[in-house]
């Protein structure tokens, strides 16, 4: 409140996807879900995030475009941030991952663990973190994917060890954020290793190992997701109070919650 040297809570609803490998069937499903729930909580209560392996070169859509059917798919779901999974950075050769997001995404490719081989940076269609205001809420992202060095290296990317390069991240955001969400397409043993030991992170939304978690696993003050993958769960929400201006609060039970939106086909 105002006056007295203290900070509203705020809440937010984190939906996330991961692993959906182009099956687009499931996509209008996706959106319908993501648009309830804005309509539902307010657009400034809601964000919506995807932690990888969107496509599959096994689809004719996405094979047949190269990957910018789903980064339409992704615009018209209004996704606000991605995290590139292996099946988007080791299926697509640079340039062609280049050519479908760069000027076609409307959201961030945020990824802190990627660099150009030829210049040792980021690429500029990529950034590292990105911070998102919803209501009076900063909400700091780091994204990560999995570090398949030899193969990325063939392909001219360096892939930086991820735990060291989230650890470098949250520590640049602590100031810039009231809350710290990790989109990790690792897996959930390194996600449950990080939770335990990078300091300075609230929340990680997980992909890459399909493991699905009804309800999100707390490991020390770290929140885990995982929404499974095509087969088993389509989006995953998971709610978070936190302390606007002043970093995140433990949230009381009832408001760690998750929920799916489930297709009628695998």
């Amino acid at each position: 409140m105002a006056g007295t040297g203290q900070h509203e809570l705020e809440r937010i609803t984190l939906i996330h996807t991961n692993d959906l490998h182009s099956h687009f069937e499931a996509m209008p499903r996706i959106a319908s879900f993501i648009r309830v729930q804005r309509e539902l909580l307010g657009a400034d209560r809601v964000l919506a995030l995807d932690i990888g392996d969107h496509l599959d070169r096994m689809s004719p859509e996405t094979e047949g475009t190269d990957g910018r059917a789903n980064v339409d798919v992704l615009n018209a779901t209004g996704i606000e941030a991605f995290v590139p999974g292996n099946n988007e950075g080791l299926t697509l050769a640079p340039e062609l991952l280049r050519a479908a997001f760069a000027g076609r995404a409307r959201f961030p490719v945020v990824c802190a663990n990627l660099r150009e081989a030829s210049t040792g940076r980021i690429p500029d269609w990529m950034t590292p973190t990105h911070v998102i205001v919803k209501g009076k809420l900063r909400i700091g992202l780091i994204g990560v994917t999995a570090a398949f060095a030899d193969y990325y290296r063939l392909l001219g990317w360096i892939a930086d060890e991820p735990l060291q390069a989230v650890a470098a991240r949250a520590a640049e955001l602590r100031g810039q954020a009231d809350i710290v969400v990790v989109l990790s397409h690792l897996g959930l043993r390194l996600d449950e290793q990080m939770a335990a030991e990078v300091p300075g992170i609230d929340v990680i939304l997980g992909g890459h190992t399909h493991h699905l978690l009804e309800q999100p696993r707390q490991i020390g003050a770290v929140t885990v997701c995982g929404a499974g993958n095509t087969a088993s769960t389509r989006a995953s929400s998971s709610s978070r109070t936190a302390r606007s201006g002043g970093g995140s609060s433990k949230p009381p039970a009832a408001s760690r919650t998750s929920a799916a939106a489930r297709p009628t086909r695998k």
